[in-house]
């Protein structure tokens, strides 16, 4: 199964948090969005896509490198999931209770210190 999910986390610089329709706003551009997973209080939250190339049109336009050369800094930043090994199941506000992800190790130790 190909990934077809982003990372997204935002500055303590920003004075707002963001919630899930916020973010269906701003990322629902690329493509339609299966699901939001917000990490209360982390700043950060999984996107969801219905199509792995939404995922990585998403990544690619909201990368480091593109808005540097287009002075963009919106304390936004975004990764792409990746295929890993393991499987385990996040906690979400979503109605199936969760969402088994294959996450690799380095990813895991992540998202342990993010919800520690």
């Amino acid at each position: 199964k190909e990934w077809n999910t982003i990372k997204v986390k935002w500055s303590k610089d920003i004075k707002m948090d963001y919630n899930e329709d916020m973010l269906k706003v701003i990322f629902n551009q690329y493509g339609p969005i299966n699901e939001v997973i917000l990490f209360p209080g982390k700043r950060s939250a999984w996107i969801e896509y219905k199509y792995r190339n939404s995922a990585e049109k998403a990544y690619k336009e909201n990368s480091k490198e593109e808005k540097e050369k287009l002075g963009v800094d919106d304390g936004l930043k975004v990764s792409l999931l990746v295929k890993g090994e393991k499987k385990v199941k996040t906690e979400s506000n979503s109605k199936n209770g969760g969402t088994d992800f294959s996450l690799n190790s380095d990813t895991l130790t992540r998202i342990a210190n993010m919800t520690s």
